[in-house]
């Protein structure tokens, strides 16, 4: 029988992560400056806006999803009970 070696350590995705948003939003900024550009024919800024269609997809998605979690507030909803943890 095979001995455990011990708990395995789980990486960090928040750097890489912070890194590939960073690196998006970069893209991004360089698109909106090339479709913004006065020398730019109608041709380019057609290929640009599909270039940024996938980013605005995520959003709406995103966006979308976020909404279904989110719950109604009103006057009438009830407020949970808080307990505090013991000392």
């Amino acid at each position: 029988m095979t001995k455990a070696r011990g708990k395995a350590e789980i990486p960090s995705l928040a750097a890489p992560l912070r890194d590939v948003s960073a690196s998006i939003a970069a893209y991004a900024i360089q698109l909106a400056a090339v479709y913004m550009d006065a020398d730019t024919d109608d041709s380019h800024r057609r290929a640009v806006r599909a270039a940024l269609a996938p980013i605005d997809d995520h959003r709406t998605s995103a966006a979308r999803r976020g909404a279904r979690r989110a719950t109604e507030v009103t006057p009438e909803t009830s407020i949970p009970e808080v307990v505090d943890p013991p000392q």
